[in-house]
């Protein structure tokens, strides 16, 4: 046995780092599809053996003509021609694998284990049973996070894994209707925030609106920080995350405004200073004729996220969720970090200028040219006077990350913003940091609906520009009405500042330090949407939203 094992691994290395390139290229999780791939290396084979399935966890360093390099668990169902039974149809080829074992001829064919049906149930399986596989450098370990572990209580039956077909960065499976499993394709070494701030959640801060943690597995080897591998969460039961329920209130908001007579208020339209807006001062026709019950909804928002912001900073007895300072170090050292988001992001679109439609590159022309101001705005935190502490936060907050219960919204996905390493992800920050991401979800979603429902039509027609207006008013409408909320419930949090011109610089800093990680993100991986992140950038600048 163990013979095979490792004549299965060699073979591993020897054909993987071929067959690889390809295949990561057309995965969704794959984070390197901009780059050159100079080299693939498995660094560790770890077999997951059991009556229904033969896998391996393959762990693989990527490495970048650029210099840099990405790790990524890729686990391998192996399907022995002539032996195995035939693979599902959800069966995701990768190689095949050919040679000679026990003294014939052995061909295999590699698939994604995530896709297999019995590798996803034998997850479950391990943590039900707090397992542990060894691997050539290290161990793959399987453990709950409380003494009563919910999983011990119920019957395989209630547990039928399916995969869930969603496009992200990680793989996830449900089991039934009492759990979601989610598999990290893109590994680093240490605790997974999605682990660690969701188990504090759960145990510490009892806050309700997060999926309780239940379980993980990590990859543990000595003198290394565990890599979480999985972790498992409560299911909780909805109607699809708040980015999808926004589009379809804004489709409706935008058939029913076009049909109507009312029209925005032009001092409303024009105004871009949030925070001067008193509160409640939401024109009634936004309310009555226009928008209508989402904005209700999005209140509801506002106040479930300062309730997740006050629970994080609920412990401070903890050192890894205790509120600290803002200091003239960390105050510096993050100034210089927004600056070379700032300097990568130019320069990228510098270079993919000639990429771009007509439109866009008018509006990359513009945001080069504002580079010193850009510069400028991030220099102002070297010397603020910043009172309010810092805490954890989501950190990549957005309408994507909320789910939609029908009458309640459940936060998810606390593993922060994916092009940021683990380390800089777990710095504390102030939570306008979130609020900023929220505000720019609402104008990605308004600039969506406004793409659908302007398909077609000459940008420069009636109709057009109404359905723009009507676009803009409904995104100003919303981020205030999100924005009062939030502000009423922070309130009472130690984090909160107490001074309002400390309130504009933080989320001023925030909303362009984001627009600068979209533009990186989306000359990446969808130059289509660069204007969005474009346009957020000169109206900060050209139309403050606060000052």
């Amino acid at each position: 046995m163990e013979e095979n094992r490792r004549l299965i691994s060699d073979q591993l290395r020897k054909i993987l780092p071929e067959s690889l390139p390809d295949f990561l290229r057309g995965q969704r999780w794959f984070g390197g599809k901009a780059d050159t791939i100079q080299s693939i290396k498995v660094v560790e084979t770890v077999p997951f053996n059991s009556e229904d399935v033969q896998a391996y966890l393959c762990l693989l360093l990527v490495e970048y003509a650029a210099g840099h390099t990405q790790r990524y668990a890729l686990p391998l169902a192996l399907t022995v021609q002539g032996k195995n039974h035939p693979p599902a149809e959800s069966h995701v080829p990768v190689a095949r694998m050919t040679m000679e074992m026990e003294g014939r001829p052995w061909v295999c064919d590699l698939s994604d284990a995530l896709h297999e049906i019995p590798f996803a149930r034998s997850l479950l399986e391990s943590i039900r049973r707090q397992a542990s596989f060894q691997g050539e450098n290290g161990d793959v370990v399987a453990f709950s996070v409380s003494d009563s572990n919910p999983l011990s209580r119920l019957a395989n039956e209630a547990l039928a894994p399916s995969l869930m077909r969603v496009e992200q960065s990680n793989t996830s499976i449900r089991y039934g209707d009492q759990f979601i499993l989610k598999f990290f394709r893109r590994l680093e070494e240490g605790r997974n925030l999605e682990l660690e701030i969701g188990s504090f959640l759960t145990q510490k801060a009892h806050f309700k609106n997060t999926p309780p943690i239940v379980g993980a597995i990590e990859y543990r080897r000595a003198g290394v920080a565990p890599a979480t591998l999985a972790i498992l969460q409560g299911f909780v039961p909805n109607q699809g995350d708040a980015w999808q329920y926004t589009l379809k209130s804004l489709e409706s908001y935008l058939e029913r405004a076009a049909r109507s007579s009312a029209a925005p208020p032009e001092d409303f339209l024009v105004t871009d200073f949030l925070l001067e807006i008193e509160s409640g001062e939401i024109p009634s026709s936004a309310q009555e004729e226009l928008i209508g019950p989402y904005l209700g909804h999005v209140r509801l928002l506002g106040q479930r996220t300062a309730e997740l912001h006050l629970a994080l900073a609920s412990d401070s007895s903890d050192p890894d969720f205790a509120p600290e300072p803002f200091t003239p170090d960390f105050q510096r050292g993050l100034s210089e970090s927004m600056i070379r988001l700032a300097w990568h992001a130019l320069e990228l679109l510098q270079n993919r200028l000639q990429t771009l439609s007509a439109k866009t590159q008018e509006s990359a022309q513009r945001v080069l040219s504002l580079d010193d101001s850009i510069l400028s705005q991030f220099r102002v935190l070297e010397t603020a006077r910043l009172t309010s502490p810092r805490t954890r936060v989501h950190g990549d907050y957005h309408l994507g990350q909320v789910l939609y219960t029908g009458s309640d919204f459940i936060i998810i996905d606390f593993e922060g913003e994916p092009e940021r390493s683990l380390a800089e992800r777990r710095i504390k920050r102030s939570p306008l940091c979130d609020v900023a991401g929220m505000l720019r979800s609402f104008h990605y979603a308004a600039m969506t609906g406004l793409r659908r429902a302007a398909q077609g039509l000459d940008a420069s027609s009636v109709t057009a520009r109404r359905i723009d207006a009507l676009a803009q008013f409904w995104m100003r409408a919303v981020s205030i009405a999100f924005l009062d909320s939030y502000l009423k419930i922070a309130g009472e949090g130690v984090f909160f500042p107490q001074r309002r011109d400390e309130l504009n610089t933080l989320l001023r800093i925030y909303l362009l330090d984001k627009a600068m990680y979209e533009l990186v993100y989306e000359l990446k991986n969808r130059p289509d949407w660069v204007i969005i992140p474009l346009d957020g950038i000169s109206n900060l600048l050209l139309k403050p939203i606060i000052e």
